[in-house]
């Protein structure tokens, strides 16, 4: 394969996918551009399901009594307060629940438990075995 340079000095392969390469050529202003790695089907599952759980739960103040929808933060904490061994960020939990990374299997169960699912909701079924 012939080896190619860019004007940022990134060494490519010609067969190298653009996916792969995380800085290109300088954009507009000069700066170089960062592409994202494509997100993993695993983590696109994972994060539709999640979200489809979570448009479902409301939450509601003791307090107040009023009740609005769960969040990303929202899931962070019950999870914190119901898992306090699972160091799961605010950050983290939003990129699970955009798909941006797939969570562990510690994290999996925990979620699953928390809104009463098998933790196979979050596999597609295409990866478990058959029954």
């Amino acid at each position: 394969m012939e080896a190619t340079d860019d004007s940022k000095g990134v060494g490519r392969t010609a067969g190298d996918s653009a996916a792969a390469v995380l800085v290109a050529a300088a954009d507009e202003t000069g700066a170089p551009a960062v592409r994202k790695a494509p997100i993993h089907p695993a983590a696109e599952y994972f994060s539709a399901r999640l979200q489809e759980l979570v448009a479902a739960w409301d939450v509601r103040n003791l307090e107040t009594g009023r009740t609005r929808k769960l969040t990303p933060l929202g899931l962070q904490r019950l999870l914190a307060e119901r898992a306090p061994e699972l160091p799961v960020s605010p950050s983290q939990m939003y990129r699970y629940f955009h798909g941006q990374t797939a969570p562990s299997v510690n994290v999996v169960y925990e979620l699953a438990d928390l809104f009463g699912v098998a933790p196979n909701h979050f596999v597609p079924k295409e990866f478990l075995p058959e029954a």
